[in-house]
């Protein structure tokens, strides 16, 4: 097994905010330090600067950095994309060359009746008779009808 070290240089970008595209940040670190770093927002820490600030946990954020895996392994929530969704991330990495290992379903609600996996039987076997009553049933006329 390789051990893929993470820390270094990423880039931080938020969907929509053109003032962040492509800030480069260093990793482990956060959002707010980077942008303070960049000049961007003042130290919340300080004075009212908290609620000047206050917009940038309102924001989805996105670290991004390539690297390359001999896998990957696909997290998908419950119920919340379409089967088509999953579908097409599978063949997005698998037509770069990935290979799949595994989905794993997140937020799976245990307690609703369609978690449940429902199992199907068929049952098959012969009956048979004892002797006697095989013996009792060829003692009997028959009831057939001659024309």
């Amino acid at each position: 097994m390789r051990i893929l070290d993470l820390t270094g240089v990423w880039r931080l970008s938020s969907p929509g905010l053109d003032a962040v595209a492509g800030l480069d940040v260093v990793v482990p670190g956060g959002v707010h330090p980077a942008l303070m770093e960049a000049g961007l927002i003042p130290d919340p820490g300080i004075g009212d600067n908290a609620a000047e600030v206050k917009w940038v946990g309102e924001r989805d954020w996105v670290f991004e950095r390539p690297f390359e895996v001999d896998a990957a392994l696909l997290v998908v929530q419950y119920r919340k994309y379409p089967r088509v969704m999953t579908t097409r991330a599978k063949q997005t990495v698998e037509k770069v060359g990935g290979r799949v290992l595994g989905v794993v379903l997140n937020n799976i609600n245990i307690m609703r009746d369609d978690y449940y996996y429902y199992y199907h039987t068929y049952q098959s076997g012969y009956y048979y008779r004892t002797r006697e009553e095989e013996a009792d049933r060829l003692a009997q006329p028959s009831e057939k009808k001659v024309s």
